[in-house]
């Protein structure tokens, strides 16, 4: 297992996601915005599960091509 902070190596993609987000994301809000680019599911709660702890800057522990995969997910719906 790893462990990783937004502001450690990932500040970068938390840019981005908060670009796309704006400002307070929430699950919700990530959840409408996968839900508008055709995303329902277990994959887009997944995705939410990936994405708050990136914006929140929490430690990140899941693997890193699962991370990398829900933030492309979110940022390309």
């Amino acid at each position: 297992m790893w462990t990783a902070r937004a502001g450690i190596g990932y500040g970068a993609v938390a840019q981005l996601l908060r670009a796309a987000l704006g400002p307070g994301a929430t699950g919700e809000l990530v959840l409408d915005r996968l839900a508008r680019g055709g995303t329902v599911g277990l994959r887009d709660e997944v995705a939410v599960r990936h994405v708050l702890p990136l914006l929140a800057e929490e430690p990140l522990t899941d693997p890193r091509a699962d991370l990398f995969s829900s933030w492309l997910t979110v940022l390309e719906a």
